[in-house]
């Protein structure tokens, strides 16, 4: 919550929408997000 408020996205290590039953999460600024999610990815 504190991430979304200040303005960053967040989601699962997939890049699905996050909910408190995944076990991944990706918290970062929103201009990173998606070079994120595809490093994880591998």
């Amino acid at each position: 919550m504190i991430v979304l408020e200040a303005g960053g996205r967040l989601s699962t290590c997939e890049g699905e929408a996050f909910t408190p039953y995944h076990s991944s999460i990706v918290a970062c600024t929103p201009l990173i997000h998606e070079e994120m999610v595809e490093v994880l990815r591998g």
